[in-house]
C-alpha cells in the first residue's frame, strides 16, 4: 500500500504539490491483518477510516488526492464524496469495471468490487462503508476491456453508462469525452469523484502495473481525456490515483515520473 506513494514522493510528487498548493498530508498505516480474520470485515474497517479522513478534508474545504495502492481504495474515498455531496457522480478510469460482487467475482479480489459496493450490491461488510449509495446512472466508466460475466449482466440490467477501450479506439477519445460531458450535464451531476487506475493504459505505454490488459488506451488518449475534464473544472471534488507498481517500473522509473507529470496535468486542468 505504501510503496507507490513513497516512490512518487521520491520522484517529486510532494515537492510539485507543495510548490503549487497548500498541502496537508495524511498517511494510512499499512494494513496488517490476522490471516484468519474475515478479509471483508478487516478491509471494510480500514476503508471506513479512509472515508472519514476524506470527509474531514471536505469539511476543511480541501481537495482530497488519494494515492494507492490498489483500487479498493476507491470504495472508501468515493463513499465520502457520495455522502458529502448530493447527486454525486463517479468517473472510473480503469481497464476493469470493478463491479463484481462476492457472488460473481471469479477471484474474490476486493479491488474488483468497489463500484458494486458503492451501489449497495455486495453482501459483506463492504456494503456498510457507504451511508448513501450512488445512483447507477451516475457512474461513468472509461477504458474497460476486461469485463467479467457477472459485470456484463449488471451493466445490462442497470443500463450503466460508459466507454470501453474498444469503443474509444473506434470513436476517438475526444468524441467519447464530448459525449461524457453532455451525459453529466443531462444527469444534473454537479459534483464528481475522479478515480484513475493506471492499468487503463496499454502496457506498451505503462508496464508498471500489476494487472495489465492488452489493447488499452494510449498516452494520446489520456491527454485527450484530461482535455475533456477541462469542461468539468470546479466540479471534480476528489481524485484517486492507483495501481502504479514501482517494482515493475524500469531502471529509469519512467512510469513513476510520468505519474507525477500526469497528476500535475490533471490538477492544473480541474482545479
Amino acid at each position: 500500500m505504501n510503496l507507490a506513494p513513497e516512490t512518487l514522493r521520491q520522484l517529486g510528487l510532494e515537492s510539485m504539490l507543495a510548490s503549487k498548493y497548500t498541502v496537508n498530508h495524511y498517511r494510512m498505516q499499512p494494513l496488517n491483518a490476522d490471516e484468519h480474520a474475515n478479509k471483508y470485515t478487516v478491509l471494510a474497517d480500514y476503508l471506513g477510516t479512509l472515508k472519514q479522513e476524506v470527509l474531514r478534508a471536505f469539511e476543511q474545504a480541501s481537495f482530497p488526492l488519494l494515492i494507492g495502492g490498489d483500487h479498493a481504495l476507491g470504495l472508501g474515498s468515493a463513499a465520502a464524496t457520495i455522502e458529502h455531496f448530493d447527486n454525486a457522480g463517479i468517473i472510473w478510469f480503469d481497464a476493469h469495471c470493478d463491479m463484481n460482487t462476492e457472488a460473481t467475482s471469479p477471484t474474490g479480489h476486493i479491488h474488483g468490487m468497489p463500484l458494486a459496493a458503492l451501489m449497495g450490491l455486495c453482501s459483506s461488510d463492504l456494503n456498510a462503508i457507504p451511508t448513501r449509495y450512488i445512483k447507477p446512472e451516475n457512474i461513468i466508466w472509461i477504458g474497460p476491456r476486461s469485463i467479467d460475466k457477472g459485470e456484463r449482466k449488471l451493466i445490462n440490467d442497470k443500463h450503466l453508462y460508459g466507454y470501453t477501450a474498444e469503443e474509444i479506439h473506434q470513436q476517438g477519445m475526444a468524441n467519447a469525452m464530448n459525449d461524457v460531458i453532455q451525459y453529466i450535464r443531462k444527469q444534473g451531476i454537479k459534483h464528481i469523484h475522479l478515480s484513475i487506475d493506471v492499468d487503463a493504459l496499454d502496457p506498451q505505454f505503462f508496464p508498471a502495473t500489476s494487472v495489465p490488459e492488452a489493447d488499452g488506451l494510449t498516452l494520446d488518449d489520456f491527454n485527450l481525456f484530461v482535455q475533456g475534464l477541462s469542461h468539468l473544472r470546479g466540479q471534480i471534488e476528489a481524485m484517486d490515483w492507483v495501481e502504479y507498481n514501482p517494482t515493475l517500473d524500469n531502471d529509469n522509473q519512467a512510469c513513476g515520473k510520468w505519474c507525477v507529470s500526469a497528476i500535475e496535468q490533471i490538477l492544473q486542468t480541474i482545479l
